[in-house]
């Protein structure tokens, strides 16, 4: 931590702070209440912290809390137990403008970056950081102006504060969402709604329908009975138009090998095995009309075969001269491949990134597409 000079001069700081800092993590929302103390001991000005682990509770907080009264949320971009950061965060913006909002993750991947910045939210704080740092960031924050953000997002932005909204409203009045399921499949009819079972521990969902009759869907949209339309790959092309015609977000849960193809429709896509975390993070997403595709997905199924096979050889540690022996190429030519990958994934040029890379990418992504490009 730098030295005491670094933090904003008492003299301009507004009296006194609220810190709200919400994390779907205990022990996070442990050290932002630290974080919070030490802030008060640097200022020397009273802070009021309140701590929240799915920020259902922030409209109220923020309602009771003076418009010139210097608020700081420090707002976890992804809490798939909790209303979303990334759903959170425009909402504050649109509501509570005069509010700053400190963005933490785990996520260091630039495009996750990216977004923050154009969503007009100040520089996040990677995971994990110091309770020193942590302290010093949330001094900044509060005297900080954030970047005005990309104004080809404004209206995006002013949706998802609305369908935040509408989740709040959902949640409070005890309605679930209500999902549409097509499935022309017996099994796939069985088994979507037991998974979604599952979610209900997470967020409040239920099956209004589970048919394999296009038209009793449709009857359904009519009553203004549904909020999402759930199929699997082989059903999608069945309801686009549907989803399409009542404006009611489509999810498609398919495999991987099966993927690409909805995702050139530019639907959201939901993989098989998908864990309730998943579910509920792909509802909230397509709730809040963005569209939701596991991370990285796009990019790995656009990767070259070759660079694939690299990356999951990677993945379990085989080293330079084996992987080459391994591929029939050379090490230089596998060097050249590999100094592509830094570019591709755009990451720093050292080994040590391109295996944590290739590590956070569930194995059987690399089985299953291997298996598709034996068989093409």
């Amino acid at each position: 931590m730098q030295s005491a000079s670094t933090f904003p001069s008492s003299g301009t700081m507004p009296q006194p702070i609220t810190v709200i800092g919400v994390d779907d993590h205990r022990g996070f929302r442990e050290g932002i209440a630290r974080a919070a103390s030490l802030l008060s001991q640097h200022l020397g000005r009273p802070v009021t912290t309140y701590l929240s682990a799915s920020g259902l509770d922030l409209e109220t907080i923020l309602r009771d809390e003076p418009a010139d009264q210097s608020v700081l949320v420090v707002l976890d971009i992804r809490m798939p137990t909790g209303v979303d950061g990334r759903l959170l965060g425009p909402w504050i913006r649109t509501t509570f403008p005069h509010v700053q909002i400190l963005p933490c993750t785990s996520d260091h991947h630039p495009t996750t970056l990216d977004l923050l910045r154009r969503s007009g939210m100040l520089e996040p704080v990677l995971k994990p950081v110091s309770l020193e740092g942590l302290t010093e960031r949330m001094a900044m924050a509060l005297t900080t102006t954030p970047p005005p953000g990309d104004p080809t997002i404004q209206a995006v932005q002013a949706d998802l504060a609305q369908q935040f909204v509408t989740l709040h409203q959902r949640r409070q009045g005890g309605r679930s969402i209500q999902v549409g399921i097509l499935a022309q499949r017996a099994l796939t009819r069985v088994g979507l709604p037991q998974m979604l079972s599952g979610v209900s521990t997470t967020l409040a969902v239920d099956v209004a329908i589970c048919t394999d009759q296009v038209r009793a869907l449709q009857t359904a949209l009519q009553q203004r009975r549904l909020d999402i339309l759930l199929c699997d790959a082989h059903d999608y092309k069945e309801i686009e138009g549907l989803s399409q015609a009542y404006h009611i977000p489509l999810l498609v849960y398919t495999s991987i090998r099966q993927a690409k193809q909805v995702l050139r429709a530019k639907h959201s896509v939901i993989l098989d095995p998908a864990s309730n975390e998943a579910w509920a993070d792909a509802f909230q997403m397509v709730l809040s009309g963005a569209t939701y595709a596991p991370r990285w997905l796009d990019l790995m199924i656009s990767l070259l075969p070759r660079d694939r096979q690299i990356l999951g050889r990677i993945q379990h540690g085989v080293e330079m001269a084996q992987l080459a022996a391994n591929l029939g190429i050379t090490e230089a030519r596998l060097r050249q491949r590999i100094s592509n990958l830094y570019r591709l994934l755009d990451l720093p040029p050292h080994r040590a990134s391109l295996v944590a890379w290739a590590q956070a990418i569930p194995p059987q992504w690399f089985q299953e597409l291997d298996r598709d490009d034996d068989e093409h």
